[in-house]
C-alpha cells in the first residue's frame, strides 16, 4: 500500500512539474524569457529618526496599512530595540493613492517621542479608519523595561485618534474596560 501511494505522489508531482514547466514563457529558441525589470520606482515613505541606544537605527519594521478612498495611512515601529518593542511608532500618509507620501511619529508615546511620553518603547501598533466618524486610529502597545521571561509592568494599549485625514495624531488615550451591561 505503501509503495502505491509513494508511486501516486510521484506521479502527481511529476504532473504539476511538467504543467508548470509547459507554462513558463520561452523565446524562439526555447530558452525561458528574461523576467522583465520593474517599471515603477520605490518610493521611500520615512526614515528612522531615532538615535537612543539599545536600538537598531534606520529601521521601520511591523508595518501596517489601512485605506479609505485614496487615502492610505501605514504605521510603523522605527528604531527596533534589541529585544522587544522600538523608539516610537511612526506613520505616513498618502491622500492621492499614493503618489506622494507625508510622515511623522506619535506624540506622548515613549520617552523618545516629541513631546515625550511615560513609556520606554512602543509595539504592536495597527491602524484602522472609522469611516461614521471620519476618524483615523493609531492603536499600540506601551511597555516599560521588561525581559521576556520576566512579568512587564505598565504596558498599555493607546489609541492615538486624528481627524484631520491622518495628517496629525493626537496625544495617547487609553481606552477602558468595558462595563458587563454595555455590550448585549
Amino acid at each position: 500500500m505503501v509503495g502505491r501511494v509513494s508511486r501516486l505522489v510521484g506521479a502527481l508531482l511529476g504532473a504539476v512539474a511538467l504543467t508548470w514547466a509547459s507554462t513558463v514563457p520561452t523565446n524562439a529558441s526555447g530558452q525561458p524569457n528574461p523576467v522583465p525589470q520593474a517599471t515603477q520606482q520605490l518610493t521611500v515613505v520615512s526614515e528612522d529618526p531615532y538615535t537612543n541606544p539599545g536600538t537598531y537605527h534606520r529601521t521601520q519594521v511591523e508595518p501596517h496599512a489601512a485605506a479609505f478612498g485614496s487615502t492610505i495611512v501605514t504605521v510603523f515601529q522605527s528604531g527596533r530595540s534589541y529585544d522587544w518593542g522600538a523608539s516610537n511608532a511612526g506613520w505616513s500618509v498618502s491622500s492621492n493613492a499614493g503618489a506622494t507620501w507625508t510622515d511623522s511619529f506619535l506624540p506622548g508615546t515613549t520617552v523618545h517621542a516629541n513631546p515625550p511620553g511615560p513609556w520606554q518603547r512602543v509595539t504592536d501598533a495597527v491602524v484602522a479608519y472609522d469611516a461614521k466618524h471620519g476618524v483615523w486610529m493609531i492603536i499600540g502597545v506601551g511597555t516599560r523595561p521588561c525581559s521576556f521571561g520576566l512579568k512587564c509592568t505598565g504596558s498599555q494599549v493607546f489609541v492615538s485618534r486624528s481627524t484631520d485625514g491622518a495628517r496629525t495624531f493626537e496625544q495617547p488615550l487609553f481606552p477602558r474596560r468595558a462595563r458587563r451591561n454595555q455590550f448585549p
